[in-house]
């Protein structure tokens, strides 16, 4: 989640009148997935954007501010950029 979304935490996503918007690649990935788990157990509500090509792609728009977030497993998240230098001021975990 951009740190800079009025979304701090889960509560926030619960009862936000307008839903985060979180980008995924596709309805078969964790980017779909997890989200939608979120839904189910919690009650958060989340406004998918599919179609992005690929990791790449979601990782801008959450730098320019297209989409809030991106959900991916914790391993994508610590292996590569621009996660490092994105979590320093622009990411909340």
């Amino acid at each position: 989640m951009r740190s800079d979304s009025p979304y701090k935490n889960i509560a926030d996503v619960r009862r936000a009148s307008e839903p985060p918007k979180c980008g995924s690649g596709g309805a078969t990935g964790t980017g779909f997935y997890f989200p939608r788990l979120l839904e189910e157990t919690v009650g958060a509500k989340f406004n998918i954007v599919l179609g992005y090509q690929g990791g790449g792609p979601i990782d801008l728009a959450v730098e320019k501010g297209e989409i809030n977030c991106r959900a991916m497993t914790i391993e994508s998240f610590f292996a590569r950029e621009p996660f490092h230098a994105l979590a320093k001021e622009k990411i909340r975990q």
